[in-house]
């Protein structure tokens, strides 16, 4: 198991991202713990999944849905109609995981049927292996 706190403290990450200190400690020793599984769980590695998942996710540090836009794609739900598989294949997770081969390619590696059921990429756990 990592040591989510290997290089700083939820407080200091919170301070740097803006975002929910409560959001990091959830989040972030999933996301820590995936990273280490792998083996590239480094100082760098860290810097960069945090400053990416405080973007991504609008400074939530949670898993979310990529914003619906009505106004540029108001027959598609919301979404960009030109994802590979369809609007059902938009942003979600932590890194916004998007396009069916996407998903596909990410069923794979965490064992979940994202593909079928892309709302999966949402739950926390599996957001994290992704």
């Amino acid at each position: 198991m990592a040591d989510p706190g290997r290089w700083w403290t939820p407080e200091v990450i919170a301070r740097v991202t803006k975002c929910p200190m409560e959001n990091i400690r959830t989040s972030w020793p999933l996301i820590a713990d995936a990273l280490d599984r792998r083996g590239i769980y480094t100082r760098n590695v860290a810097r960069g999944v945090i400053a990416t998942v405080a973007i991504e996710t609008a400074s939530e540090f949670m898993p979310i849905d990529e914003f619906e836009d009505w106004g540029r794609f108001p027959n598609s739900g919301g979404y960009d109609p030109t994802y590979g598989g369809g609007p059902q294949y938009h942003g979600r997770g932590y890194v916004q995981l998007t396009h069916e081969g996407n998903y596909r390619d990410a069923s794979a590696v965490v064992g979940v049927d994202l593909v079928g059921a892309p709302q999966h990429a949402n739950d926390p756990k599996i957001a994290a292996e992704v």
